[in-house]
């Protein structure tokens, strides 16, 4: 079923706090490149590259539908792509930000996934994602052990933030700094 633009920005006020959360974590310092991993309509892709305006983004999302909405948004700094996101994980691209807001969800095996993603991190880069809680989710999972595990313990100094709701509204957000 193909993404329609139109009904998902009837949701938009929804999807932007977590957005506007995430983003509000990072820290601009030495960010050259960035990607939105699933950046539908790019309406959120550039609002990071207003945020972030020494920053070059690449967009990148598998549906045609809402990439032909975010045409409107690029410039010489923010650019668009087709791309799926195991596709992306598969190039050969470093990033000194790699952003995904309620993305990587729809994504199979984030036992394979999640390692290709961060390997594409350039030293003192960031990994900034946010995703639907869902507490028998195994990424969710994944995700509450991995903020308990060196080196990330160490790198968010015991922060975790873990809904004690588990309905799938909760969100987990995990914004690591990758030395």
């Amino acid at each position: 079923m193909p993404w329609n633009p139109e009904i998902y920005n009837q949701f938009k006020n929804i999807r932007f706090k977590p957005f506007f959360d995430l983003m509000d974590l990072i820290s601009g310092k030495d960010l050259q490149t960035g990607v939105d991993i699933g950046c539908g309509t790019g309406e959120q892709t550039a609002l990071l590259g207003e945020k972030f305006e020494n920053t070059s983004f690449l967009g990148i999302d598998s549906s045609e539908e809402m990439l032909s909405e975010s045409k409107k948004f690029a410039n010489e700094k923010l650019r668009f792509e087709l791309a799926t996101i195991e596709a992306f994980s598969q190039s050969e691209s470093t990033w000194d930000l790699i952003f995904s807001n309620a993305a990587l969800q729809w994504s199979e095996n984030h036992y394979e996934l999640f390692p290709k993603l961060i390997s594409k991190i350039n030293k003192g880069g960031r990994f900034a994602i946010q995703m639907p809680f869902q507490k028998e989710n195994i990424l969710n999972r994944i995700l509450v052990e991995m903020v308990n595990e060196k080196p990330f313990v160490d790198m968010l100094k015991g922060f975790a933030r873990i809904p004690r709701c588990c309905k799938s509204t909760n969100m987990l957000r995990l914004c690591l700094m990758v030395v």
